[in-house]
């Protein structure tokens, strides 16, 4: 904790000194008071108060401001909350979008940023979250279904799929996803920031089985033709009928041909 000593003419102005210089909104400002302001005969004594801040929290919030600030982006809310050690960092606005970028490359750049930020001279490591109007949320959503697309189409071809680089916390996603299909597992490979996941079949010869089968259903039947077609089409083309059924008997014979002598007893 961290605390720092205001003073103005009254306690309401040296709250309000003590918010705008820490970019705190008064109402959300932790304070005691230490004097009251006083007017006497002999003169005045200005109020004075002790703001008491969580240092990790206020030094990332500062830098966020900065941040946005920087840019410039108009009305763009920044807040940041602590809980169980983990440091979460909101930004909402209309124009806080323009801070995600391509597949969140830009939010995940500050994100990594405001964790140096917070874990600067701490003993204890703390971990920072920074989301930009719910996009972690629809990032996570859509990962999930790529993942199950992906996960289902190695089940199919029994071949591996390998995604492009992700993020860490983008890959834990996926993951997790591939562990609740069967059939089908995920792992990582190569160094940052080109990791990436792989999706692979846990039986890829029983698809390839399947590839096999479905290859040969797919090949066109081969054409049989009956022994009365091959008469019939010879006796068409004959230049008579007698020698037409002169044909045919011979067509027949070859087709059908008699049984050997069968003895009784």
């Amino acid at each position: 904790m961290e605390e720092l000593i205001f003073s103005a003419k009254t306690v309401g102005a040296a709250v309000e000194e003590a918010a705008a210089s820490l970019k705190i909104e008064a109402d959300k400002l932790s304070y005691e008071v230490i004097e009251e302001g006083k007017k006497s005969l002999f003169g005045s004594k200005d109020a004075k108060i002790r703001v008491i801040l969580n240092a990790k929290t206020e030094r990332v919030k500062r830098f966020m401001t900065d941040i946005v600030a920087a840019f410039p982006l108009e009305d763009v809310e920044v807040e940041v909350t602590e809980e169980d050690g983990a440091v979460k960092i909101e930004l909402s606005g209309e124009n806080a979008s323009y801070l995600i970028g391509r597949r969140g490359d830009t939010l995940n750049s500050l994100q990594y940023l405001a964790g140096l930020v917070v874990n600067n001279g701490e003993e204890k490591y703390s971990r920072v979250t920074l989301n930009i109007n719910g996009y972690r949320e629809k990032r996570e959503k859509t990962l999930q279904a790529l993942a199950k697309r992906l996960s289902n189409q190695a089940l199919r071809s029994g071949r591996s799929v390998t995604l492009e680089p992700m993020a860490p916390y983008e890959r834990r996603i996926i993951h997790a996803t591939v562990q609740l299909i069967d059939g089908v597992s995920s792992s990582s490979i190569g160094d940052e920031p080109n990791r990436k996941v792989v999706i692979s079949s846990d039986n890829p010869r029983a698809a390839r089985d399947r590839r096999d089968r479905r290859d040969r259903r797919s090949k066109a039947p081969v054409r049989r033709e009956s022994s009365d077609s091959l008469i019939k089409d010879d006796f068409l083309t004959s230049s008579s009928t007698i020698e037409g059924l002169k044909r045919e008997k011979e067509l027949r014979d070859a087709a059908f041909p008699l049984y050997g002598k069968v003895e009784l007893d």
